[in-house]
């Protein structure tokens, strides 16, 4: 995740206009500074780049999908040949 750029002069000088003093100000600043590299935000670009990730796993997906149903068919297909095949075989044997 990319990192979100705080401005640490700007937050200390609204502080400031909000009546902390230097110290106060600083020293929230300073906590908040810490404390929000624990949270995993995620930007636009993040979001963006895991929604390519997922619509190319997704494709990829389909077309494996896609790939193992022909096969099935196909192998489905020639069992149910070979089992024509064996009964129209039994039935001219029977008949002779």
């Amino acid at each position: 995740m990319a990192a979100l750029a705080l401005d640490t002069h700007a937050l200390v000088k609204e502080l400031k206009a909000a009546g902390f003093d230097d110290r106060q100000a600083e020293a929230v600043t300073r906590v908040f500074a810490s404390t929000r590299d624990a949270f995993d935000l995620a930007t636009k670009a993040d979001l963006r780049e895991l929604e390519l990730r997922l619509e190319a796993k997704i494709a990829m997906t389909v077309s494996d999908a896609k790939a193992e149903i022909i096969k099935w068919m196909f192998g489905v297909i020639g069992v149910q040949t070979l089992v024509i095949i064996g009964a129209v075989l039994a039935i001219v044997r029977t008949s002779h």
